[in-house]
């Protein structure tokens, strides 16, 4: 028969196995699955950079508080209009859903290559951008 105390520290080990099995399996959450670049590359000097890196800014802001779907589009400076859709898997923190977007916002244009669009999907989040509505 088992003791209390035999009883006790087995309830705690199995406490902290299943602790550790969900902070390894969600420590995960950012890793890349897939990206996608167009071949046709940004003009230098073209003003679609400001746009695309301010549809960009609004989408890591606002992604979390709205269902974790957002759309955004950016025109003018003389350039085509930016558009960019970002998602979070509804399993993740809105912390983590911004922390996971900004992985992407921070490099897609050089990952990318300045392309004119790009796709990148992490395991909970994903982005997309392009110079035309889609």
């Amino acid at each position: 028969m088992a003791t209390p105390a035999r009883c006790a520290s087995s309830v705690a080990l199995a406490i902290l196995v299943a602790f550790s099995c969900y902070v390894g399996s969600h420590a995960n959450y950012m890793q890349y699955v897939t990206e996608k670049c167009n071949n046709i590359k940004i003009p230098a000097g073209s003003g679609f950079f400001d746009n695309l890196g301010s549809a960009l800014a609004d989408a890591l802001v606002n992604t979390a508080y709205h269902d974790y779907n957002y759309k955004s589009s950016r025109g003018g400076n003389k350039a085509p209009t930016a558009y960019v859709e970002a998602k979070c898997m509804p399993y993740i923190t809105h912390r983590e859903c911004h922390d996971c977007l900004q992985v992407i916002t921070n490099g897609i244009w050089t990952r990318c290559s300045n392309a004119i669009g790009g796709e990148e999907h992490l395991v909970s989040c994903s982005l997309r951008y392009e110079q035309y509505y889609f």
